[in-house]
């Protein structure tokens, strides 16, 4: 993490910078696999939070979603912490994967 920028040496993970790359900027493959595999529109990777893929862990996602995460680079790590937020795990869970320290 030290050779990352200040903002993001506290983040367990490096930011995942397709994830926050607008839709219309995203090249038409990885158009076609936010869409194909992850079920988002436009609208839905637009907007953080509102398409169902996203309150997903990666354990709980399909194996086709998990393929088209994997394809856009995302990782079980950078999946959980940056698509789901942790959102889909208990406290004890977070405990145990050392994560409770960035919240």
């Amino acid at each position: 993490l030290a050779s990352l920028p200040a903002a993001q040496a506290s983040l367990p993970y490096a930011k995942p910078t397709v994830r926050f790359t607008p839709y219309s900027r995203l090249d038409t493959t990885s158009q076609n696999i936010v869409e194909d595999k992850l079920g988002y529109s436009e609208a839905t990777w637009n907007n953080f939070g509102i398409a169902r893929v996203e309150k997903k862990r990666w354990t709980s996602l399909t194996s086709n979603e998990r393929d088209g995460a994997n394809l856009l680079g995302f990782t079980e790590g950078t999946w959980d912490c940056f698509i789901n937020h942790y959102e889909d795990f208990s406290w004890e869970e977070l405990a145990e994967k050392g994560i409770t320290q960035h919240y």
